[in-house]
């Protein structure tokens, strides 16, 4: 395919399929049957098989990867004074540190949004909300949100218009020292061997299944992170 980017929408509701993927695998009615935790470290393992695929789309077909999630407002335990709030991934905190260590870029996307302090008398004062129509997309970590970026974006961006906006972001991503790697030769229907679970689940690796339709038998192996 010509395909040159590939979105996730959204994580979190992906996060239920991965729950009930290990719980059928565990043979539990929900993935808290588990017990001790135990469940969310099992998530965190069919999370990493689809980073190291979606690692496999990025170096080998030189493709764009955008992950969508929801936000949630958690409780962040301030190690150097009094714990706050603040917006996080609505995902469970062990992906959640993965995903957020993988990504290149962390962008929180909300409305701005002022205040206006009125005088009610009597010493009573009233806060109000004005705006939330124009969408802005926050670059850089604060204490109401987690964000990071390696491009040195502006602390804060304004929408405006999403295609413009994407158009001005990619302009901002360095090429990928792989762009013009070439495709691989893979062929609906044409693979030499068996097939087997993507990601692989054994010794081998990406370069074998593709190479050869199985992931046991690979020329040249090469891990998937880097």
């Amino acid at each position: 395919h010509d395909y040159s980017t590939v979105v996730i929408d959204t994580l979190d509701w992906l996060e239920q399929l991965v729950f009930k993927a290990v719980a059928v695998d565990a043979k539990v009615e929900n993935i808290e049957k588990i017990g001790y935790g135990k469940g969310y470290k099992l998530a965190v393992q069919k999370w990493q098989y689809l980073l190291d695929g979606l690692n496999y789309l990025r170096q080998a077909r030189n493709m764009t990867i955008v992950l969508l999630a929801h936000a949630k407002i958690d409780t962040f335990e301030n190690p150097e004074g009094e714990r706050y709030d603040r917006y996080e991934p609505d995902l469970h905190e062990l992906a959640s540190s993965l995903i957020q260590e993988w990504v290149d870029e962390l962008l929180f996307a909300n409305f701005r949004v002022n205040t206006v302090s009125e005088d009610l008398g009597f010493n009573k004062k009233r806060t109000r909300a004005t705006g939330g129509k124009e969408r802005i997309i926050k670059t850089q970590e604060s204490a109401a949100a987690l964000a990071k970026n390696r491009l040195g974006l502006p602390e804060q961006i304004s929408v405006g218009d999403p295609a413009e906006f994407w158009t001005n972001l990619k302009a901002c991503v360095p090429e990928s020292p792989k762009a013009n790697a070439p495709a691989p030769s893979v062929q609906p229907g044409v693979l030499d061997g068996p097939l087997v679970d993507f990601p692989p689940k054994d010794e081998g690796n990406i370069a074998g299944l593709v190479n050869n339709g199985s992931s046991k038998y690979a020329d040249a192996p090469a891990p998937l992170m880097t």
